[in-house]
């Protein structure tokens, strides 16, 4: 899509240009809040002692040939800022342009910045959550963010960034509709944290099964907290017949095998005081919630 690739790089070279005005420019409050965000919390701008921590974690691989790690547990992870700005949009490599950059690439909604939007942070908790939001489908319509209860004065204000929370797993959100299918794993790679639960996991498995060529186990996490136990439900508010989203024998054995690789790890390198001292607080403390 050429036409919306220009228009990423236009929208993106115009919030760096604000940036360089600051406090002269027309959108100074909101761009003063976004140039005092905290920096160094998308993956792709974590130290290389980081992303090697999470890399291994995930069991991934580095392959030369392409110049990126491939394989392993999700996230994929999008393209860096040396990728999009600097080879594609043609940008300057500063450090604002770096902040620049993913602010905008972590709040953008479809190429369009919306400050009421990207100031909420986001919860699927329904004890949370306290709005629903709808994004307009043509130019030209409003942005739309409505409270489904009351609001305290100086309560948190959250919105679900997934829209359609796949883990609700209640009849009323079947019909709803959103762009954003995100599983938790999207959510880390694109907005830099582990979100609370609930969270949806989706694994594209090769199972190595020559009857069983391809899986994909999707599944929904809660956390009860009387009992401190994880509760696992298999398929989410999207399929029609859930049980049909129990794992393979192929799934379980990759679920499996996988679950005990991530238990070895965690024995390794958790208490690792030297390997912790390394890496910056916030990359050690996402790599490992």
């Amino acid at each position: 899509m050429p036409y919306l690739n220009h228009i990423f790089s236009l929208t993106l070279q115009e919030l760096y240009n604000q940036f360089l005005l600051g406090d002269k420019s027309f959108y100074a409050p909101y761009v003063n809040y976004l140039m005092n965000q905290p920096r160094g919390r998308i993956i792709s701008e974590w130290s290389e002692k980081g992303k090697k921590l999470l890399y291994s974690m995930l069991d991934k691989e580095w392959d030369e040939e392409d110049n990126t790690w491939i394989g392993g547990l999700p996230p994929k992870f999008v393209k860096s800022y040396e990728e999009v700005w600097l080879d594609w949009c043609k940008g300057e490599d500063t450090p604002l342009a770096k902040a620049a950059f993913y602010q905008f690439t972590s709040r953008d909604e479809d190429t369009l910045m919306v400050p009421f939007y990207d100031m909420c942070n986001h919860s699927n908790d329904p004890e949370k959550l306290n709005t629903i939001n709808s994004k307009p489908r043509r130019p030209g319509k409003p942005f739309v963010l409505r409270a489904t209860r009351d609001i305290k004065p100086g309560e948190q204000i959250y919105i679900s960034y997934t829209r359609c929370n796949r883990c609700w797993h209640d009849e009323k959100y079947q019909d709803c509709t959103t762009w954003s299918h995100y599983s938790s794993s999207d959510m880390f790679d694109i907005f830099g944290f582990v979100e609370d639960f609930p969270q949806t996991w989706a694994f594209e498995i090769d199972t190595d099964d020559p009857n069983d060529e391809w899986d994909e186990v999707v599944f929904c996490l809660e956390h009860d907290e009387d009992s401190g136990t994880l509760l696992v439900t298999f398929g989410d508010n999207y399929s029609e017949n859930p049980s049909e989203w129990i794992p393979t024998d192929g799934g379980l054995e990759f679920l499996h095998s996988q679950l005990a690789r991530l238990n070895q790890f965690e024995k390794d390198f958790k208490d690792d005081k030297k390997l912790m001292e390394a890496i910056p607080k916030y990359e050690w403390e996402m790599s490992w919630r």
